[in-house]
């Protein structure tokens, strides 16, 4: 949009989409209310940096005004304190005018530190600067502090912006005379008038005589264009064209400064003919010869002669190079033009040569422009083929068009496009030079100019002239021949143009660099597209004084650069002595003092010199470094300064001399000595210039000229640090240079200051401070025990001497022991039929040890039993039959009869859990063994080694029979405690103990009762014995559990168990067979006992039963059953007879044996006479069995027909004969009682019988309902 100030007020045009201005009045003017200001000079900013623009307005008065934009975008005039430009005005504080000038403000940051400074004109005073500080308030700077101190234009409108795009604000100025001022921004903040062609506003006058100025990208091309206004009020708009600008380089700028300056009538051709992928250079000349610059990777061109040029035997008067592949087959070949006005064509073959085509091989065979001929090729009508422009001396270029049959045709003076070229000897080169996507013509002259041809749209060629022609008023001597092409890589054309006289001429736009380099400090470098500056100046423009020099005058004056003085050969100031107070040093000091940025970008120095300490003069060329200090360079300020001496050297006097070196044996250990000390005691320095004493290596101590060490001599030592070597200890020696004495190893000695240990007799070791030998104890006794070691350092006890003994002691200990095996009896853990065991053992009885029972394996031993209980196997004496055993592993016997075949079981008992066996002496010498080697080749094996071992080593034999005489106590303890170890550990006798803890608790105080009714005992007393031994009676009888178990338990109180458990009165009395099994006895007592309760009521437990074997007293027969007393004496039939009893209950297996014991059959009698005489609550004869009760039917008919009808022998023969006697006298004899028995077994069946039907009853019920 455009903003303009006008004498009454501010008018607003607005910019439409059509690129329109509307003028908006009424409330549609921002600035509507803004009338007050005559000759308003209005700029738009955003000076709070609240995001919003605001209205900064100067105007007739002089004054400077302040519109802050509020939020809703309306203006509101900022007076008194809230006006940042509150008292600054564009009237000269210094004098008073009558007239009141006009204030023309520019809001810009012009020092760069990231806010607004103001910049202020006025009709009648030069440009005042306000920077602004941190804190927004405005400071002037004035005199040198002013930037733009010495602008005095009257009547200036300023403008800061960057015109020429290098980054920084330029200054642009206008004034009454019409006149635009161009100010340009060097880099060392300098403002630099630009006038003439150097300024873009040259010979733009506007007729005016008030000019104001506003630069904007108006057009949005993307560069700025200049907007001016004048008196009248009209405003002109100066678009701004980006047109490059030609210049002729000279000297290093140009890269053909040095090359083929002996070359006449050059004309040039450049391309990569080697295909390197660097531009090469084929230079025509007037002698006719081609010469070839090949280019290099650093960008030089490198003249190739002789055979290294591939153009050494072409020649051709006045030479024109043109390089292309016109065969098309993918290299380059040449054709040439020269003075007899026609065309060579060179063929480049595959051998790389070239190969001159003449005749019809030659395609321009038969084209002749006289003289002079110099061919351009190019696609110009765009059909894919190559044509021909060829210049000559007539003035004019022709046109060959190439056909498809490859030949070339002339295009009439008519309809050719250079028909009106009227020039002599022309040289065309054609390029796209305007960018417009097609080719245009470049004609060079005889006489040095340019002749530039834009093609139009219809491919006519129009010739631009004057101003319009971007080569005019370009002149390059004589005879120029043009070659276009981008040289310096920066995508852009340039021209390499070959003169007849002046060698090559190179032409480029403008330079690159991101600065206009100053024209007098520095040049624009076409190579880096960098200002290459002069010696003395520096920054990217070269605007800037060097480092060692300082700028005269002020930042818009162009003084030079003045050097310190005292400048050496090597381009240090100051004689290198001090600072010198340049320009860089000016600024840096401005930054460390809390400068503001506008002081800081205008500080500059006075090219004086701030010697060093201990330097003066102007030059600082006089003074010298005091004692203790040199003159050295400082890195930091890369000045020479008085440093002091470092640690190692010193340096005595005043001087410029450097300080020096301390000699051997002194030091310097710090810095700034003026002199060097000798070493600390103990410590030497056999070095130059060392800050530092070294001690001694170890074993070393120093010499008494300090810079070497002496070795201590054999004897003496010396630790790090040492003045000198000491004498070793008594027991310690060192050889020569040692840091220790080592202590003499044992069995050695060693005197004061040895260096050698002596040596200790054999049979003597060294004491603790081997300042003596000792003996061992007992060294040189009979039996000495200890002998000194190898190294005779300590005594060592003497275990080979040992070793025999111990090992006699130990065979001695192991006969000992090893002789009672073939003695002492075994405990017998088990003896069991074995049928209960596994097949592969075979038959018979297996007898198992607790512990391992030494028997060889090899063969039947016999052996005798002890206390087993089977008193088959316990009868001794001459008669009994003879027993052996097989061995089936080291704790299991097979027991086997004289003949060697296995025994079987037998009536009356076979199985115990008790006793002994032992092999029958003196056989059990060669029968007894040990981990499967019989006891005797045992014996005889240690005999042999103890004798053999006697006689090696000579040991007394009294001696060894007293070892042997100490091994047998040892023995006997081992064999005692094995014994005891049997004897309490068996399994058997473990769960003994355990039963007999567990009574005390239940019947802690057990006591005795007669024989009798009272001693019956309950089910459940009978129950938890069998739970507690149930693992050892197994399928047992009473044979087994009377002497294995009762027998034991009764053994201490000599009662029978009922009294051990706690006895009561009699219910049942029990008729058994001792042979039937032991957990059929117990199932069927339980079964009767329940059917007796009921199964739900607990009491079934307490049911008390007569059992001989647990009611008798088992120690006391005698007086159970009194041998010359009568059976109703016996405790059988007292028990029997008893009030309490109820029945007799007889325990029937399924071979009926308790019918054929005579004990059965008179406990069957005396129950068939209790019942005779109808006792009260008498049930009679009851049978029992595992699976219930027969009296009851609980019992299978198979099992009631199996009894016996035939009675048997009683258990002792002297108890048959009183049982017989008895059933002749009182019960008629035995068909009487069988009868009898008959008739009760009868009635038994029938109640089977009816249960038998009852169940099969209940059977079919359950089935038909089914």
């Amino acid at each position: 949009d455009l903003i303009v100030g006008e004498e009454d007020g501010i008018q607003y045009y607005e910019r439409q989409a059509n690129k329109s201005l509307v003028l908006q009045t009424g409330s549609r003017n921002p600035f509507r209310g803004i009338l007050r200001h005559g000759h308003a000079r209005p700029k738009v900013v955003d000076w709070d940096g609240d995001g919003h623009l605001d209205l900064i307005v100067g105007d007739s008065s002089g004054g400077v005004y302040y519109y802050q934009r509020e939020l809703n975008q309306s203006l509101t005039l900022k007076t008194d304190s809230d006006n940042p430009f509150r008292g600054i005005s564009a009237t000269d504080p210094e004098h008073s005018f009558k007239s009141t000038p006009c204030s023309r403000p520019e809001a810009v940051d012009w020092d760069g530190d990231g806010d607004l400074d103001l910049i202020l004109a006025g009709d009648l005073i030069a440009i005042r600067y306000f920077e602004r500080l941190d804190n927004n308030t405005l400071v002037e700077l004035t005199g040198s502090n002013n930037p733009f101190q010495g602008i005095d234009i009257s009547g200036s409108d300023p403008v800061a912006v960057d015109w020429d795009g290098d980054g920084d604000l330029d200054l642009l100025l206008g004034d009454k005379s019409g006149q635009i001022f161009y100010y340009n921004r060097q880099a060392d903040h300098s403002l630099l008038l630009k006038s003439g062609s150097e300024s873009p506003f040259d010979g733009l006058l506007l007729n005016s005589r008030s000019t104001t100025l506003e630069v904007a990208d108006w057009d949005g091309d993307g560069d700025l264009d200049l907007l001016t206004g004048d008196k009248s009020g009209a405003i002109s708009l100066f678009e701004r064209q980006a047109v490059p600008q030609l210049s002729i380089r000279t000297g290093v700028e140009n890269p053909f400064d040095d090359t083929a300056m002996d070359v006449m009538s050059s004309s040039p051709e450049v391309v990569d003919w080697d295909g390197d992928g660097y531009k090469d250079l084929l230079l025509g000349s007037e002698a006719g010869a081609i010469h070839f610059y090949q280019g290099q990777a650093s960008g030089e061109l490198l003249l190739k002669i002789g055979q290294d040029s591939p153009f050494r035997n072409i020649s051709f008067a006045f030479s024109s190079p043109k390089a292309v592949d016109w065969d098309g087959d993918g290299d380059l070949d040449l054709i040439l033009g020269g003075f007899d006005g026609t065309l060579q064509y060179y063929e480049h073959l595959d051998n790389q040569s070239l190969a001159l085509k003449e005749g019809l091989e030659n395609p321009f065979y038969d084209l002749d422009v006289g003289s002079f001929s110099s061919p351009e090729v190019v696609d110009w009508d765009k059909d894919g083929d190559l044509d021909v422009f060829l210049g000559g001396s007539y003035g004019r270029v022709s046109y060959y068009e190439r056909q498809e049959n490859r030949s070339l045709m002339l295009k009439d003076v008519y309809s050719s496009s250079f028909s009106r070229i009227p020039y002599s000897r022309v040289r065309p080169s054609v390029v796209d030079w305007d960018g417009d996507g097609d080719l245009d013509l470049l004609v060079g002259e005889t006489d040095g100019t340019f002749s530039y041809y834009e093609r139009q749209p219809h491919n006519n060629l129009t010739l631009l002239r004057g101003d319009k022609s971007p080569f005019n008023r370009m002149v390059v001597g004589t005879w120029a021949s043009p070659k276009v092409v981008d040289w310096d890589d920066h995508s852009d054309l340039d021209l390499v143009i070959g003169t007849a006289s002046e060698g090559l001429a190179f032409v480029t736009t403008s330079c690159t660099a991101s600065y206009i380099c100053h024209v007098r400090h520095g040049f624009c470098s076409t190579s880096s597209a960098m200002c290459s500056c002069l010696l003395g100046h520096s920054l990217a423009d070269c605007s800037g004084c060097g480092s060692g020099s300082a700028r005269r005058g002020t930042l818009t004056s162009t003084g030079s650069c003045m050097s310190c003085p005292g400048l050496t050969d090597d381009g240090r100031t100051c004689n290198g002595r001090g600072q010198c107070m340049d320009d860089e040093i000016a600024k840096t000091m401005a930054l460390e003092e809390g400068a503001s940025a506008t002081s800081v970008m205008i500080a500059r120095g006075n090219a004086s010199c701030r010697c060093n300490e201990h330097f003066t003069g102007k030059d600082c060329s006089l003074g010298e470094c005091p004692a203790g200090t040199e003159q050295l360079a400082d890195r930091e300020s890369r000045t020479f300064a008085c440093q002091q001496c470092p640690p190692g050297r010193a340096k005595p006097d005043a001087g410029v001399h450097p300080c020096r070196d301390c000699s051997h044996g002194l030091i310097a250990d710090r810095q700034g000595m003026a002199a060097c000390v000798t070493c600390p005691t103990g410590l030497y320095q056999p070095l130059l210039g060392k800050f530092f004493c070294d001690s001694c290596l170890e074993g070393s101590v120093p010499a008494a000229s300090g810079d070497t060490c002496d070795s201590c001599p054999a004897g003496k030592f010396a630790s790090l640090g040492f003045a000198a070597c000491k004498e070793c200890e008594v027991g310690r020696v060192a050889g020569t240079g040692q840091s220790k004495c080592t202590a003499c190893p044992k069995g050695k000695v060693a005197r004061r200051g040895s260096s050698v240990c002596d040596l200790c007799d054999a049979d003597q070791v060294s004491n603790s401070d081997q300042s003596a030998c000792i003996l061992c104890p007992g060294a040189r006794s009979t039996f000495p025990l200890f002998r000194p070691s190898h190294t005779q350092e300590e005594c060592l006890l003497d275990y080979a001497y040992i070793s025999c003994p111990v090992f006699i002691f130990f065979a001695c200990v192991m006969i000992a022991c090893l002789i009672p095996l073939m003695f002492l009896p075994a405990h017998i853990e088990d003896i069991r039929s074995s049928d209960h065991l596994s097949s592969k053992k075979g038959g018979g009885l297996i007898i198992t040890t607790f512990l391992a029972h030494h028997i060889f394996s090899h063969s039947v031993r016999q052996v005798c039993f002890k206390k087993t209980s089977v008193n088959w196997l316990d009868s001794p004496g001459p008669g009994n039959e003879v027993f052996l055993v097989k061995v089936l592993s080291p704790h299991c016997l097979l027991l086997c009869d004289s003949e060697g075949q296995p025994c079987k079981s037998r009536s009356g008992g076979t199985e115990a859990s008790r006793g002994f066996i032992r092999l029958i002496r003196p056989k059990s010498i060669c029968a007894a063994s040990f981990i499967g080697v019989p006891v005797a080749a045992w014996i005889s094996g240690l005999l042999i080694i103890v004798v053999v071992v006697i006689a090696l080593d000579q040991i007394d034999v009294l001696a060894v029979l007293g070892l042997f005489a100490i091994s047998l106590p040892a023995s006997a303890v081992f064999h005692y405690l094995r014994w005891q170890y049997a004897s309490r550990n068996l399994p058997f006798r473990r769960q003994l103990r355990k039963y007999s803890d567990w009574i005390k608790k239940e019947n802690p105080k057990p006591k005795p009762c007669k024989p009798g009714p009272n001693r019956a005992v309950t089910i459940g007393q009978l129950q938890d014995f069998y739970h507690h031994f149930r693992q050892f009676i197994s399928s047992r009888d009473m044979y087994y559990v009377c002497p294995n178990l009762v027998l034991p338990l009764t053994k201490r109180s000599k009662l029978s168990f009922a009294e051990l458990v706690g006895d009561g009165a009699v219910e049942y009395f029990v008729s058994h067979f001792w042979g039937t099994g032991f957990e059929n006895f117990i199932r069927s007592l339980r079964k009767h006992s329940k059917c007796k309760h009921g199964k739900e009521d607990l009491n079934w437990r307490d049911s008390r039963y007569w059992i001989c074997t647990f009611s008798n007293n088992q120690w006391k027969l005698d007086e159970e059953i009194p041998k010359n007393g009568s059976m109703k004496d016996s405790s059988f039939y007292q028990a029997l007879h008893s009030s309490s009893c109820k029945a007799t209950c007889m325990i029937l297996d399924e071979k009926a044996m308790p019918l054929t014991r005579s004990w059965c059959l008179y406990e069957i009698i005396q129950t068939l006479g209790i019942d005779a005489k109808n006792k009260n609550n008498f049930e009679g004869l009851t049978f029992l069995t595992s699976s219930g009760v027969l009296n009851y039917g609980m019992c299978s008919v198979d099992l009631a027909l199996k009894i016996g009808e035939k009675l048997s022998c009683a258990s002792v023969a002297a108890d048959k004969v009183s049982i017989d006697l008895e059933v002749h006298t009182n019960h008629g004899g035995f068909d009487k009682v069988d009868q009898e028995l008959r008739r009760r077994m009868l009635k038994v069946f029938h109640s089977v019988e009816n249960n038998f039907a009852v169940e099969l009853s209940n059977l079919r019920s359950g089935q038909a309902v089914k």
